[in-house]
């Protein structure tokens, strides 16, 4: 239910947010597809992880299978992405947000590990 839930929630809050009463653009829905993939990849490669992690031959072991094959932090890249999705529908209002994230996971939380 809630891989469902939470994409449809996020989605209907980059809806809420537009400013305008215009229809729903090219942009609009360029901004659902980050919010559903940032969405995605943020909740997957986590997901795929603990369910390695649950396996008692695992255990003590460093997870590097899947997306975290290729990147690091794969659920920081999808929180930067949905967050810019969500600013784009809200016509760059909360353009803070994505910035912002970026900057937190870039220079405090990445470079601790």
């Amino acid at each position: 239910v809630l891989p469902v839930l939470f994409p449809a929630l996020i989605v209907y809050m980059v809806i809420s947010t537009r400013k305008n009463d215009n229809p729903i653009s090219t942009i609009d829905f360029l901004a659902g597809i980050f919010v559903v993939f940032g969405t995605f990849l943020n909740t997957w490669p986590e997901v795929m992880r603990m369910r390695w992690k649950r396996r008692s031959e695992n255990k003590g072991k460093l997870y590097t299978e899947g997306y975290f094959a290729h990147v690091r932090n794969p659920n920081y890249l999808g929180d930067v992405i949905w967050a810019t999705g969500w600013a784009m529908a809200s016509s760059w209002t909360v353009v803070w947000v994505p910035v912002m994230e970026l900057c937190v996971f870039v220079l405090m939380y990445i470079p601790e590990k």
